[in-house]
């Protein structure tokens, strides 16, 4: 804010808004956000009050048969008692909603998932899979639950992803970003990557930059999960634009 009760009478060139009683504040930046996972949203399940396999599973039928062109089941939000006793009878439930098609189920805190059978199948893991640090994975009787914690996340989602459509995130991901901007936000920090999933995607910022479509300004950091992921992080470097912005990593 440069200045306030500002005399128009030395401003001539000045466009005029008459605010008629309304407040004019400065724009707000969000410095930690995950806005190309809007995906979730537009495509997903609203699992939202869903605390136990039979909800899940009511919750993910009725998106399902609204969408049975889709050859893969993704939901976002249900909030379990108890995640430790998700079961393989539990799994059972959700299997019997899915079929065949692979699923990926995210919790309200983005930190856990339920993958069904399918996507085990797809993601070729299983008990004795090993985890990344500090993750772990629903195991009965030597069975996966499809229960997974943390970064194990990781191990079925990077499979799914290689069926998500990225015409649909950009599509996802520019309603996000109209929604963020209605509400006052001119700027936001971009993490992208998260313990389960890394849309590790600026390309479709760029795109609706370069398209006029961008109305908030971008800033975004690539998730780091191994020092492999070092290089392909250099890759981004020195490709700014004035509203896409590379600013370091999320390890």
């Amino acid at each position: 804010v440069q200045g306030w009760n500002v005399d128009p009478a030395e401003h001539p060139q000045a466009a005029v808004i008459d605010l008629a009683g309304a407040a004019l504040y400065p724009g707000f930046i969000d410095s930690h956000v995950h806005l190309e996972s809007a995906y979730f949203f537009q495509m997903g399940a609203n699992l939202f009050g869903a605390t136990d396999a039979s909800s899940i599973a009511a919750a993910v039928e009725k998106t399902n048969a609204a969408h049975p062109e889709r050859t893969f089941i993704i939901g976002f939000g249900f909030a379990p008692r108890d995640y430790d006793q998700w079961s393989l009878a539990d799994l059972a439930v959700i299997d019997a909603v899915t079929g065949d098609k692979p699923a990926f189920l995210v919790d309200y805190l983005g930190h856990n998932a339920i993958a069904n059978t399918a996507l085990i199948k797809l993601a070729d893991i299983s008990a004795e899979t090993p985890v990344p640090f500090g993750s772990k994975m629903g195991i009965e009787d030597g069975q996966l639950t499809g229960m997974m914690r943390e970064s194990a996340m990781l191990l079925p989602s990077q499979a799914l992803l290689t069926l998500f459509d990225d015409a649909d995130i950009k599509t996802a991901l520019h309603g996000a970003l109209q929604r963020w901007a209605s509400i006052g936000y001119t700027g936001c920090i971009d993490m992208m990557g998260g313990p389960g999933f890394r849309f590790m995607k600026p390309e479709i910022f760029w795109a609706l930059e370069q398209e006029g479509k961008l109305p908030v300004r971008t800033h975004y950091c690539y998730t780091i999960f191994n020092l492999s992921d070092v290089d392909a992080a250099l890759a981004y470097v020195g490709k700014d634009t004035p509203l896409t912005h590379f600013v370091g990593c999320k390890l």
